[in-house]
């Protein structure tokens, strides 16, 4: 066969297979400093269909974009994921590699993901390479620390200069960069404030203002013009009666970023805080401010300083509202939960919509009995054995992938080194020149040094997998203790999801299906009220009051 025919036949056997390719077109676009698209996210996907027909590609399962989304955030992907499973894809084509995301782990991770399916990643302006990705997935993840180092210098500079960058309080309106005292809501903050000067609390001035018919902050925000009526909370008038913007003073920058990759916050230092007097007009003169500040402090001083710690705070959840339920400790009656918004609203008014709850009481020792005997079954269930050998197994699957990744680190950083000792050697043989040697040692020093820290990361991440590994062991433990010391905090941690309490015709339908209650269990809750114990694994245990 003469070589022109063998071309053809090549040619035409990679048309073929284009053609059958199974295509999915990946866009992503963010924004830059100045928060404007470098480039509308239409011409990054009509430049990727280009590409696809150049190249034959007719077969494209799905064109996702993701306008305006942030490259940290790899939860996007989740549904390119569940394609990949189900066997959809067999090509993922981008622009290049930055619009699969600026987070190294979770990029490397992603890639690890689809070579274990099969699926091959292609970009637009170059060929993939396995050997290099890791370098560029570091430097776009170096690339957002630096802009984010950037940007938090910039605000830091015009909060000192007493430019007002977030969106007015209440009482307040924003004209520019500067605060303006709103007439429509500036006498509702004096009310407070006076209010609370005449010895009424949180809880009652909230409900004063409710019953007045004043819009809460929220929803005047929301609509300046024609604002509903709403439920005030104490937690609406805490807010402002503790907030010193209302003396004239600017204070900002009390909180930071945990992570450029986190949108978690921190609360930083006073001392590190920004604060400008007179900054803007006041609302609240300075000794008000001040005499409501002493009473705060008076009626601090009569809470006790040492509580009982509550084992379950934080894991009970009123079933009616889905508030977090608190722990009540009063002299002369056994301490109790009971819901968060009946604690903060007091009992349901039927005339004010959305306002208040029922008790839901449930006694500390009744609910710390159910759990203990509840963990207890747990031992003897067969269930409970086969959920954390589940869990031992994803734990040890994950250690493989980081492993694999390591492995693919130093057997980069082992080349690198290769070329390092060559370059040496051809310098020291006069076969480079000084000038030549200084350049590309330098370049491959710096390329060992990233390599060494990400190797670095990934043996930590290693040990972390590793302590979990230790942690299901230490559930085993936690579990056994229980039976013979009662619960503890790191029991409850380790094996409780939360507890919803239901009063009498409060749970709904859908809970038999989400919580597998039979219909006996779920007519005695529905009559008589009840608590449901969501694990953290699939065995929930369902209880009636009648047996509180």
């Amino acid at each position: 066969m003469c070589a022109l025919a063998q071309r053809y036949i090549n040619d035409r056997h990679n048309e073929i297979k284009n053609n059958n390719k199974r295509v999915l077109i990946y866009c992503r676009e963010s924004r830059d400093d100045n928060m404007e698209n470098y480039e509308r996210i239409e011409t990054q996907r009509d430049l990727l269909l280009g590409y696809c027909s150049k190249k034959g590609y007719n077969n494209i399962v799905k064109v996702i974009m993701h306008d305006n989304m942030t490259g940290t955030d790899f939860q996007r992907l989740d549904e390119i994921k569940n394609m990949i499973r189900r066997g959809e894809v067999d090509t993922i084509l981008m622009k290049d590699s930055s619009r699969l995301g600026r987070n190294q782990y979770e990029a490397l991770g992603f890639v690890q993901f689809i070579e274990e399916y099969g699926v091959e990643l292609e970009f637009y302006e170059r060929k993939y390479d396995a050997e290099l990705f890791p370098l560029e997935a570091y430097f776009h993840e170096r690339r957002v620390r630096d802009d984010s180092e950037k940007i938090r210098a910039t605000i830091k500079g015009k909060m000192e200069k007493g430019d007002f960058l977030v969106r007015a309080h209440y009482g307040y309106k924003k004209e520019g960069n500067k605060l303006i005292v709103d007439e429509n809501t500036a006498w509702v903050v004096k009310k407070i404030f006076n209010l609370y000067k005449e010895g009424y609390g949180y809880r009652a001035i909230a409900t004063m203002l409710t019953e007045e018919g004043i819009p809460t902050p929220s929803a005047y925000r929301n609509n300046p013009n024609r604002p509903q009526a709403s439920t005030w909370i104490a937690q609406h008038v805490n807010r402002i009666i503790n907030n010193e913007v209302y003396t004239g003073t600017m204070v900002s920058g009390k909180t930071q970023k945990v992570s450029y990759k986190s949108k978690k916050t921190k609360r930083k230092p006073e001392s590190e805080w920004i604060r400008i007097e007179n900054h803007h007009e006041a609302i609240i003169d300075k000794e008000t401010f001040e005499i409501c500040k002493r009473i705060r402090e008076k009626k601090s001083d009569f809470a006790p300083k040492t509580k009982k710690p509550a084992l379950l705070s934080g894991f009970m959840e009123c079933g009616r509202c889905g508030t977090a339920m608190y722990m009540i400790r009063k002299k002369g009656r056994l301490d109790a939960f009971v819901c968060g918004k009946y604690f903060k609203e007091g009992k349901i008014k039927p005339h004010i919509e959305d306002r208040g709850c029922t008790t839901h009481r449930v006694r500390e020792s009744d609910i710390n009995n159910v759990i203990k005997k509840h963990i207890e079954n747990m031992l003897e269930n067969p269930d409970y054995r086969q959920y954390f050998n589940s869990k031992l197994k994803d734990t040890r699957e994950k250690k493989e992938s980081q492993s694999h990744i390591l492995m693919k680190l130093e057997n980069n950083l082992g080349k690198f080194k290769g070329q390092y000792e060559q370059v040496y050697n051809d310098k020291l043989d006069g076969k480079i020149p000084e000038f030549i040697f200084e350049k590309k040692s330098k370049e491959l020093e710096n390329n060992i040094n990233i390599l060494q820290k990400q190797i670095e990361e990934i043996k930590n991440r290693i040990n972390n997998l590793d302590k979990l590994e230790s942690n299901i062991d230490k559930i085993d433990v936690a579990m056994k203790n229980i039976r013979e010391n009662g619960l503890s905090k790191e029991a409850v941690e380790l094996l409780i999801n939360k507890i919803i309490v239901y009063d009498e015709y409060e749970i709904p339908e859908e809970a038999k299906t989400l919580y597998n209650i039979d219909d006996i269990m779920f007519s005695e809750i529905y009559h008589k009220g009840g608590i449901i114990i969501d694990m953290k694994y699939n065995v929930q245990h369902v209880m009636s009051n009648r047996w509180l």
